[in-house]
């Protein structure tokens, strides 16, 4: 599938990668591979590669794939995102960013592999793998550890908000507070991490954000945002399936520590 706002330099460079031997598939994600992309739309890249090429992808960029992009490139850090695998962005000085992401025969089960368009797949072993990981991805056990992670990273995120807001730091305490409210979103079901995904069985999360929250931000009551937060979150682990009794009761004196320590001061 092409969408007609596909760049021009796409299909080349998915060409040039093929023919370097180092990777085993090529697909296109996001609206790209959707065939719904815009003007506005930045391109993700995904490559099968095998288990020793990913764990060298950890130590040394890919200058492999990055020298076939037209113009001169930069590359970040390599970032571990649980969607979808080992993440580079790329800048290049004539096409702009995009993403790559690399992945072996183990990828994650996510629901955002929906709509992933396979550019050069040989053997077929890239679209099967997709199809079993996206089936995965629909169980109620893979939802349910989904959350039991999400659970635990929102206490420690929720951890930093007290922090900053006890010393007083404004600017930090807002970003900090907009991690859990994502957070609060992905558990419940209907975002995967930071990306949302359309699922007509799932009920709106907004719904759970009480207006009081935004409310308090808008106005920069962070004492108080806090401890509304707090309480939504408290809720949200309650409600976490798959979280074992002895972790969800942790969690909870957790939440309730930190926000009975900021009400102490």
């Amino acid at each position: 599938m092409n969408s007609s706002a596909e760049p021009g330099w796409l299909a080349p460079f998915i060409r040039a990668s093929a023919a370097t031997g180092k990777v085993l598939g090529i697909a296109v994600g996001g609206s790209h591979g959707r065939g719904t992309a815009d003007g506005l739309s930045d391109v993700d890249l995904f490559f099968l590669v095998t288990p020793e090429e990913l764990t060298a992808l950890y130590r040394t960029p890919p200058d492999h794939l990055t020298d076939l992009l037209p113009g001169r490139t930069a590359v970040t850090y390599p970032v571990l995102v649980p969607e979808f695998g080992l993440k580079y962005t790329v800048m290049s000085s004539e096409v702009g960013l995009c993403d790559l992401f690399f992945e072996d025969g183990s990828g994650p089960a996510t629901p955002l592999r929906e709509g992933t368009d396979f550019r050069w797949d040989p053997d077929g072993r890239f679209d099967a793998l997709n199809r079993v990981l996206l089936a995965q991805s629909r169980r109620r056990g893979t939802r349910d550890a989904h959350a039991v992670r999400m659970a635990v990273q929102l206490a420690s995120e929720y951890a930093g908000v007290t922090k900053s807001v006890a010393r007083g730091r404004t600017v930090q305490a807002r970003y900090r507070m907009s991690k859990v409210v994502n957070l609060l979103l992905g558990m419940r079901g209907s975002w995967w991490f930071s990306h949302c995904v359309a699922d007509e069985a799932l009920t709106d999360p907004a719904a759970d954000l009480a207006p009081w929250v935004t409310g308090a931000l808008a106005e920069e009551r962070l004492r108080a945002a806090h401890r509304l937060l707090g309480e939504v979150c408290i809720k949200a682990v309650k409600g976490t399936g798959g979280l074992a009794a002895e972790v969800e009761t942790a969690l909870v004196s957790q939440l309730y520590a930190l926000m009975e320590a900021m009400e102490g001061r």
